[in-house]
């Protein structure tokens, strides 16, 4: 096996590894409650920046892993991982969770974005 196919192959592996990270943490940030909390539904606060926020550890470290991994590894190779499973993760209309960790997922990573339209490369703009 000549040198080009042995990095094409550990490229290939490193994807795939990356990949299954990252379903895992996605994976990991949907087993938070399906109840909606109360205190989301009900806020007892007047105005937005009084309320104290309800944070998922589940989902905070799932985000936070995936902002190292972006930090880490090739950006855009992991910016076009994080983007298919944030729209999937969109395009999932029966649950709240789905929609909820693709925000999160989004608001978290929208800082390795180079220029204006880097969003488009995230989620589908119609």
């Amino acid at each position: 096996m000549n040198v080009l196919n042995k990095n094409k192959v550990k490229f290939e592996n490193e994807i795939s590894l990356l990949k299954d990270v990252s379903e895992r943490l996605f994976k990991y940030a949907l087993e938070i409650d399906k109840e909606i909390p109360n205190e989301w539904t009900n806020p007892q606060v007047d105005h937005y920046f009084e309320y104290e926020e309800h944070k998922e550890e589940q989902v905070e470290f799932a985000v936070s892993t995936i902002e190292r991994l972006i930090r880490t590894f090739d950006k855009k190779k992991m910016m076009t991982l994080i983007s298919e499973a944030v729209m999937t993760l969109i395009k999932e209309g029966s649950d709240w969770r789905y929609k909820y960790v693709a925000l999160m997922t989004i608001s978290e990573i929208t800082e390795h974005i180079d220029d204006n339209n880097g969003l488009d490369n995230i989620i589908e703009v119609d």
